[in-house]
């Protein structure tokens, strides 16, 4: 109240000191009312407007999606200090979080101000300061700035700035072009205990932080850097004369490096007494010469062998020389050891992977050369650690789980399909190899390294290999077959090694791993057996399935089948007339254990299946429509099924296809489905016609003979179940029946009566024929019918890329199958035309669907068959004579073939010429 001024006032008082910040806020706020503004550049101008020099807190309520500063206006004599402190409770993501801001509610995501915007912050970051009065950030996250030129998370622009990082502060997903990928220190910055600057980049220098004037300080009294990338100093980049102290509970992971820039000044150590971190940091000298300085002890503090162990050194990727830190912090020669373990981190044991792109299904692979470009890693056993933010990412899993398991004596890294990694992104592989000095001593050498690893969270479809059997016969079972696994390169000419083991059953799987399965009901037992050591390593050398025990003693089919989307275990049962049965083994890949299977009923009315295949959680039945006589696929969707007591029931089909109307022009009445797979989203199965012949009588096929069809043909089909419209289906590999006419021999005309098919003799290898041409005769009581006759050679050429009897899919590849194709080649030889067996192996590109490759195989599908055929120029004719009471009758012909060159001729009957041509009349 000025002096002398007279009458009533009011006067208002009001004690405030902070503000809230909001993205609902108004720059016109009254922060005296608590009304909220809208950005932190608002809230320093309020607080500088108001003049106080108090110790002020701006509160951050929510996200801000903007650039935020605080410019050189505010001083100490506006504010005694500033806090930046968000409003929520904000915790790191834990092993629960499958992204990185699931935990944060207050958070300052980077976004481009508009350019008639005046600002400071001419390097785009998150967050720009140039306050000479300290400011304190707990409890929030920054992040998103991809554009900025210097310190993408924070930029302390002078070195007047002092800001301190305490609790729940956490720099993650900045970007900076050339300096400081998380924050650009000027000034000086200290990190407190429970602050994080994690997972950020640069390009040149500093991808957590880069330490840049020569009088800028980084005190990690606490806190953890971690995840971040830079060419230099990953972690932490200390140009020129500027110094980075650590103590307290500190750390640097691993995955994380220090750079120094100049060699008379290292790290400063303070009191690390309290610190639980086998190492604390490691540190990469400015030049590796003896002598150079690394560490350097804080005041009031010595260096000793308990404080210098905290360290690592970056060792030198050329040359032989490696180093430690001696008692002065200086860089020393490494000492040679004569008894013990050998630590030596000197890339004498050279370590790589098989990959640096994890999916969900990856199997990481360790390998090792010696300094020599020698493979050794026979000799070498591993210990390996997946680290996300410096830390073992099974130490974050819940109590009695893990992410991932190492097997140290085969160098391999299995994630764990049931509990996968919490987020996608960057990871960091810890490998550490060691081996013998020689096998007289225990003294190991010790090297180790680490990799940066991206994890995708899918599953990739795997490179199997190719799961070639052959078959054979035993006393025990009737159909029996040996397992190779081999590569490709091995199907034509390798002789078959030593089997991975044998049953009774041609139905084979594969899991996402590349394991391979089999269900063979030996001994009227269901046994799964599998290359998978946790089913082969169970009892029996296998697990068995008790629940379709049942199905297989009364000859139902059922199968085994693994969804391949997200690697669930599935039996299935399907000769019931009003349901279909899956049994789903949550457990068995991991603990080799069938007995918590889940129960799933489809309802099928009328429908009897004879494949399954089930691709993420759509289920593709096919077969046998007894209501409509028709073959068809039902697909169902049991992803959101309700189970009770471990059972439930899928009640409706999502889609129905009527199969037998698609082949109604493409095949004959006789074409059956012998495999399928689901892959990708579709159903791939594979048919066959072994009925080739251009009548409509219902007769036997002519191809036939005692161990089966003689020729047949196949195709591969794909189909996608319609979602909406209709279904897509196509085929390929079917060669159509005109061109297997195309030989020297167009037409084969079989006397057909109604006891099948005439052969020669009694085990059917060797059919009788002539040839008429295309002519086709019909008598009263007996049929004559054409049959068409496949190409010769056609069925072993490799560049004729048709199918003959798909039988099996026996790999699976990346946009492939590979199909076992088990034919029969034509031949002529000395006596005619001849026939045999034609393995192949054929490979399906899925992208352009079409056939890539024809191998010939060296294995035996099925049982070997082989016979002749002969033309009219090795046949006698003869008058049959045969009436309706059995007795011959002389207007009846027949051809048969004698062994003999002789022409034909064609006479009646006599009981002379039975005995020629049958061994008796009586015959």
């Amino acid at each position: 109240i000025e002096q002398g001024s007279r009458g009533d006032k009011n006067i208002y008082a009001a004690y405030i000191n902070s503000v809230t910040v909001s993205a609902n806020g108004s720059a016109n706020a009254d922060i005296v009312t608590g009304q909220p503004v809208d950005s932190i550049n608002t809230a320093v101008s309020k607080i500088v407007e108001f003049g106080a020099p108090i110790d002020w807190t701006i509160f951050v309520d929510g996200k801000l999606e903007c650039a935020q500063e605080i410019g050189q206006e505010l001083t100490p004599s506006n504010a005694k200090s500033l806090t930046i402190e968000g409003l929520h409770e904000n915790t790191m993501p834990d092993s629960t979080s499958t992204s990185g801001t699931d935990g944060y509610t207050d958070i300052i995501v980077y976004k481009a101000l508009s350019p008639e915007i005046e600002t400071e912050n001419n390097e785009n970051s998150a967050f720009y300061i140039a306050t000479s009065a300290p400011v304190i950030i707990k409890n929030i996250e920054i992040t998103g700035a991809d554009e900025a030129g210097m310190g993408g998370g924070i930029c302390m622009a002078t070195h007047l700035v002092n800001v301190t990082l305490e609790a729940g502060t956490w720099i993650t997903g900045n970007s900076a072009s050339m300096y400081g990928g998380g924050v650009m220190i000027n000034g000086t910055l200290t990190m407190k205990e429970g602050a994080v600057i994690s997972d950020n980049r640069c390009e040149v220098e500093g991808g957590g932080v880069y330490i840049g004037s020569p009088s800028a300080k980084l005190y990690m009294e606490g806190g953890e850097i971690s995840g971040n990338f830079a060419p230099a100093g990953s972690g932490v980049y200390v140009s020129n004369t500027a110094s980075l102290t650590m103590s307290g509970t500190a750390y640097i992971a691993s995955d994380n490096d220090v750079k120094l820039e100049v060699t008379d000044a290292g790290v400063l150590v303070g009191d690390l007494s309290e610190n639980t971190h086998e190492i604390v940091a490691t540190v990469t000298p400015a030049a590796y010469e003896v002598g150079n300085s690394v560490l350097s002890p804080a005041e009031d503090l010595s260096l000793t062998e308990e404080i210098i162990s905290k360290f690592s050194i970056v060792q030198p990727t050329s040359g032989t020389d490696r180093y430690e830190i001696d008692l002065e912090g200086k860089l020393a020669p490494k000492k040679a050891a004569t008894s013990g373990s050998v630590t030596t981190d000197n890339r004498v044991l050279n370590i790589s992977l098989n990959t640096t792109e994890m999916y969900k299904n990856t199997i990481l692979r360790f390998s090792v050369t010696d300094a020599w470009g020698n493979d050794v890693t026979d000799t070498v056993t591993f210990d390996a650690e997946l680290l996300y933010q410096g830390k073992d990412v099974n130490t974050l899993a819940k109590e009695g789980t893990a992410y991932y398991t190492v097997d140290g004596s085969s160098g391999t890294l299995t994630l764990i399909q049931d509990n996968p990694l919490p987020k996608e992104g960057s990871y960091q592989l810890y490998v550490k190899a060691s081996q013998r000095l020689n096998e007289n001593t225990e003294t190991l050498i010790t090297s180790s390294q680490t990799f940066d690893i991206t994890f995708i969270n899918e599953i990739v479809t795997p490179d199997t290999q190719i799961a070639l059997y052959e078959y054979f016969s035993t006393d025990s079972y009737s159909n029996s077959y040996s397992y190779y696994l081999t590569d490709s390169s091995k199907v034509e000419n390798a002789a078959l090694a030593t089997s991975s083991f044998e049953g009774n059953t041609t139905k084979t799987t594969f899991d996402v791993y590349g394991y391979f399965y089999i269900l063979s009901d030996e001994s009227s037992e269901p046994l799964l057996r599998s290359n998978n050591p946790i089913i082969a390593q169970q009892t029996d050398g296998g697990v068995i399935l008790s629940e379709i025990n049942y199905e297989l003693s009364e000859g139902k089919p059922c199968n085994f089948t693994v969804d391949m989307a997200n690697n669930k275990a599935y039996a299935w049962s399907g000769n019931y007339t009003n349901k279909t049965i899956l049994y789903r083994y949550p457990n068995i890949f991991t603990s080799g254990s069938a007995s918590d299977c889940e129960t799933i009923n489809l309802t099928v009315n009328g429908f009897i299946a004879n494949n399954v295949v089930i691709y993420n959680d759509i289920v593709y039945v096919i077969g046998y429509d007894s209501t409509s006589d028709t073959c068809k696929i039902l697909t169902y969707d049991i992803s959101n099924l309700t189970f009770t007591e471990g059972e439930a029931t899928a009640t409706e089909a999502i889609s129905t296809y009527d199969l037998s109307a698609y082949f109604t022009d493409k095949m004959t009445a006789k074409w059956q489905i012998t495999d399928a797979y689901a892959l990708e989203g579709a159903l791939y199965f594979l048919v066959y016609d072994s009925s080739l012949y251009d009548s409509s009588y219902s007769m036997s096929s002519a191809w036939k003979t005692a161990g089966g069809s003689i020729y047949e043909r196949g195709a591969i089909v794909k189909y996608l179940a319609p979602l909406n419209g209709e279904a897509e289906i196509n085929l390929i590999g079917l060669k159509s029946n005109v061109a297997y006419a195309n030989t020297d021999i167009s037409q084969l005309l079989f006397y057909e009566s109604s006891y099948g098919p005439v052969h020669t003799t009694e085990d059917l290898t060797s059919p009788v024929v002539t040839i008429i041409g295309s002519e086709k005769v019909t008598t009263d009581s007996d049929r004559l019918c054409n049959y068409y006759f496949p190409n010769i050679y056609g069925v072993s050429n490799s560049s004729e890329k048709y199918f003959a009897h798909p039988s099996k899919f026996i790999a699976v590849k990346p946009k492939k199958l590979v199909i076992a194709d088990d034919g029969i080649a034509f031949y002529s030889d000395a006596d005619g035309l001849s026939y045999k067996n034609a393995d192949r192996v054929i490979t399906v590109d899925l992208q352009d669907f079409v056939i890539e490759s024809v191998q010939t195989s060296s294995a035996k599908f099925s049982e070997k068959v082989s016979g002749y055929f002969r033309t009219n120029s090795q046949l006698r004719l003869r008058n049959i004579i045969s009436d309706n009471d059995g007795y011959y009758d002389s207007d009846k012909t027949c051809y048969y073939y004698d062994g003999s060159a002789a022409s034909i001729v064609g006479k009646n009957l006599s009981e002379a010429d039975l005995t020629l041509a049958f061994g008796s009349s009586d015959e």
